[in-house]
């Protein structure tokens, strides 16, 4: 399955705007899930890791949340240990990401 949405919250986020709007396309993003969340309890974070932001060491920055539309689905799909699951930049517009995931107990041959 794909989803393709805007990374919700980033501007919000300390340095957020300017760090998703320099992330080229094909760039990876973690996701994790945030149970404790009190707006969202499917909310999913969104993070960047070993980024460069200015002059600063490498470190990860939490870029925002996958949106509340796809929250549930994208937080199932992360707590089932049978999925494994990507998220990435999929072109030059600031905010977007692409998150797909396969089932890897199922033989698809």
């Amino acid at each position: 399955m794909k989803i393709g949405a805007a990374i919700a919250g980033a501007t919000f986020r300390e340095e957020g705007t300017e760090i998703v709007t320099s992330l080229k396309p094909g760039q990876r993003y973690r996701l994790e899930r945030e149970p404790s969340n009190p707006h969202d309890p499917n909310a999913v974070q969104i993070w960047v890791d070993n980024y460069v932001y200015g002059r600063r060491d490498p470190k990860s920055y939490h870029l925002g949340y996958v949106p509340r539309k796809w929250s549930g689905t994208v937080f199932a799909a992360l707590a089932n240990n049978r999925l494994h699951v990507w998220a990435k930049k999929p072109d030059a517009h600031w905010g977007t990401i692409s998150i797909l995931w396969v089932d890897v107990t199922s033989d698809p041959l």
